[in-house]
């Protein structure tokens, strides 16, 4: 199976491959990605777990303005 194909192998794929600076991009809201959809909560507990943050692609974007 692919690791789309369930909640818990994307939450490894995710997590065993994560940096700081990372852009994790997802599409949980087409019926094909009902794994994706579940594996977020344990994907974003992970991710906070390990000292990382949320943020917006406008934040992100308006950070990099800033920085320039």
């Amino acid at each position: 199976p692919t690791v789309a194909a369930r909640p818990d192998r994307i939450v490894r794929h995710v997590l065993e491959r994560v940096r700081p600076g990372s852009v994790i991009l997802v599409h949980p809201w087409y019926r094909s990605r009902d794994a994706t959809l579940a594996a977020l909560p344990v994907l974003v507990n992970g991710l906070l777990g390990r000292g990382y943050r949320m943020v917006t692609v406008d934040a992100l974007l308006r950070h990099e303005a800033r920085t320039r």
